[in-house]
């Protein structure tokens, strides 16, 4: 996952992959200024809940970002309001899931991905769309 910010668009990328030859490739675009911490978040959330739309029981995230990585895996405290509302928001839904791995991606800034493992889809589940648009 991947998540980017600047002063005129931000957005993040969510590349799901499953068993096979399986790979979902979701670009998000927001309709609200976010810090680059936000945008990583936001990213992380879009995999997680895609995941749990296809059935997926057990996941590993990938993200360029230390701090997210670490605040979510605990090793760094979460000091600002609004990430402290994000990191929640990511242990509500990691809930969900038998196994979550959240890993830091040492690749090239603009990779992302999240890998699902035991993929069990869920009979009738529509992947719904959580793009949108900035002003």
């Amino acid at each position: 996952m991947d998540g980017s910010s600047n002063k005129t668009v931000c957005g993040a990328g969510v590349v799901l992959e499953g068993p096979g030859d399986l790979l979902i490739k979701q670009a998000l675009q927001f309709s609200f200024k976010a810090t680059n911490d936000q945008a990583e978040y936001e990213a992380i959330l879009a995999g997680l809940n895609l995941a749990n739309d296809l059935g997926a029981r057990e996941v590993t995230c990938k993200s360029d970002s230390q701090l997210v990585v670490g605040q979510i895996k605990g090793e760094f405290e979460v000091k600002e309001p609004l990430l402290q509302r994000y990191y929640h928001t990511v242990r509500n839904v990691t809930a969900k899931f038998d196994t979550v791995t959240v890993k830091q991606y040492h690749g090239r800034k603009t990779s992302v991905s999240m890998h699902s493992h035991a993929w069990h889809p869920r009979k009738n589940k529509a992947i719904t769309d959580r793009s949108s648009k900035c002003d």
